[in-house]
Formats: structure tokens, sequence, C-alpha cells
């Protein structure tokens, strides 16, 4: 939902992410979650195993990929990586050389190339527009949406964050879109983004903005933005910064919270979601705590109160496009449970 002026309606909870995003700061690393394409296809590399994303009604490949953007990492120099020989998309074995940075190797890399990512050879324009052997991408962290397929079938829907690699070819057109993003208010965390492949060229991505995320579904993505696997995925210790907004309506609903807040008796029950004001958002060592503002009055509720978390739940029902999968009702048991009973004790 679109206002006149082309500005994002972005939910109530989502607007204290300032989408004019400081992208600075410090680097770390570490392992995680991660999306590969080959060959315009879609797979999920996750605890040692190859998911790939498939159309429910054929099988066949998906041709695109529903996320939210969770955290891009920081600029101005985009990580770099070396392989020698040809150059494969989904590459998954150790590089000979590469830069979280984009200034200087890793410390650890096998054979470091250079002193310095601009004088390396490695980093010169072939002719004819061949590219160059080390090459630049975009380290992104991501949710994807639990809706979408896949073979063999997830053991539970993913709820963590997971590492996703704009190529070389796509850098322009993924900021490009977030400067849209930017331009209309809305900061990529609080929307929906579909992630597809441009037909008319062969390595080139095409993002677009599906639809705002909702008041419910911030209960589930807030805390993921400041995850310590956020962190390690984009490399970055990255502050947000609280803005003033001007009051808007209300999006339409997504369908995210329901996803992961199901029973598997019932599909019309849904377990109970955690207010945003209850939930403690993660944070690195020696950072203040995050305070989340209640709106102009409204009383916080009590941690204990169980029937009014639940009545806040269901003030904000969500129900996704596939209700009578019951696979899928049973991943989403799964991941709610486990977090419920971790709230709970």
């Amino acid at each position: 939902m679109n206002a006149n002026n082309g500005k994002i309606q972005v939910a109530d909870k989502f607007r204290h992410l300032n989408p004019i995003h400081n992208l600075t700061d410090s680097i770390t690393a570490g392992n995680f979650h991660s999306i590969r394409m080959k060959g315009k296809t879609w797979k999920l590399q996750t605890g040692g195993e190859t998911y790939s994303y498939i159309r429910p009604e054929d099988g066949d490949p998906l041709p695109n990929l529903d996320v939210v953007i969770l955290n891009i990492h920081p600029g101005p120099a985009n990580s770099r990586v070396f392989y020698p020989g040809a150059y494969q998309e989904d590459q998954t074995n150790a590089p000979t050389c590469a830069s979280l940075d984009g200034v200087v190797p890793d410390p650890g890399v096998p054979i470091p190339q250079h002193k310095t990512c601009n004088g390396c050879p490695n980093d010169q324009w072939k002719p004819n527009r061949g590219g160059k052997d080390c090459k630049e991408h975009k380290r992104v962290a991501i949710v994807p949406l639990p809706y979408m397929k896949t073979r063999p079938p997830l053991p539970k829907a993913m709820d963590e964050p997971v590492f996703f690699k704009v190529p070389p070819a796509s850098l322009k057109v993924f900021k490009a879109y977030c400067d849209d993003l930017q331009r209309r208010g809305a900061h990529f965390a609080s929307v929906i983004t579909r992630i597809s492949f441009n037909p008319e060229k062969q390595f080139e991505m095409v993002f677009k903005f599906l639809k705002p995320l909702t008041d419910g579904d911030a209960n589930l993505i807030l805390p993921l933005i400041e995850d310590p696997a956020t962190k390690n995925i984009i490399g970055s210790m990255q502050e947000f910064k609280q803005v003033a907004a001007p009051a808007m309506d209300v999006p339409q609903e997504t369908g995210f919270a329901a996803a992961f807040g199901r029973k598997v008796e019932t599909l019309e029950d849904e377990v109970t979601l955690p207010r945003q004001d209850l939930m403690p958002v993660k944070r690195g060592r020696g950072r203040p705590k995050k305070i989340v503002e209640e709106d102009e009055g409204q009383e916080a509720q009590p941690a204990e109160d169980a029937k009014d978390v639940q009545e806040a739940a269901e003030a904000q029902p969500s129900a996704f496009e596939e209700p009578q999968d019951s696979e899928l009702d049973s991943m989403m048991n799964q991941v709610l449970g486990s977090k419920i009973g971790k709230m709970m004790s």
C-alpha cells in the first residue's frame, strides 16, 4: 500500500529505523546459513545440506525469492573474493584471497595477492569487457519468507539470518533499489523484497518492492536486525538511529507473523506472539539497551499477563497464501514452539 506521494506506508514498529542508513564501522567474521544461485536457480545451504527452492505446483525451480533484508555490509567499498580460473556462480570452497572491507586482504587468507586491493593486479579490468579476476560483491543478511517450498523439504522453517551475496553484475541495480526505498521513506528491513533474474542479462538480478511488513511482523524481524548472526554475515557493528516519522495508515497484512504463529491442531487459531515491548532486543557487548516506545496513551503490559499478550497478538492477524498446507503448518509449529518455550522459561 503506497501513499499518494509515492512514500511507502511503514508499520508503526518499523518507523524508528532510519531509511537513510549510515553504512560504516568495524569488521567481524563468522559461519552462517547461505543462499546461492546457479543457472538462475536458488539454493539454501544450511547444516551441511543443500535445499533447492521450487514452485509447489510443478516442482520447477522457483523464479523469484521473497525475503526481508535485515542488514547490508557497510560501505564505501564492496567485499572482494579471488578464485583462480573461470568464474563460478555457486563457488563454495575457500577462496585464494578475499577482503571483507574491500581495502586490504583479510588476515589468514591462503595467498594474499597484494598489500592493498586497489593496487592488486587482479583488480584490473580486462580488455573487451572481460571483468576483473577479483570479484566484488555486497554481503547482505536476509530472512526468507517461510511460504516458499524447497526440495527436499526443510525440517523447519528458516527463521534465522541467512547470508545472501549480491554479485558484481547486480551491484548497480541493488543500489538503485535501496536508494528508491530510501527516497520513499522505508527502511529495507520494513518491507518484503522480491529478488528475481533479469531475463535479458545472464548474471543480473532484479530487486522489487513487494509489500510493507506489519506491526505483528516486527516482533519477529526487529530482533534479527541486531542478531549476532546478522553481524557476522555483514561484518558490521552498525547502529540504527531513531528518527521521527509522520503518522501513516497501518499497512495491509503480510502473513509473515501468522506463518510462525500457527498451531497444527487448527488453522484458525494462532500461537501467542510476543509483544515487541516485552521482547529484549539483542545487542553487542558494551552497547546501551534499545528502548521501544509505546504508542501515546498505551501502557506497557506485564510479562506475566498471558491473556493480554494473547489479545495483543490477535489484534494483528496475518494469513499466508497457503493456509491449507499441513507441511508448512508443522514447520511453523516447531519454530514458534521453540521460541515461546524459551520466552516463558
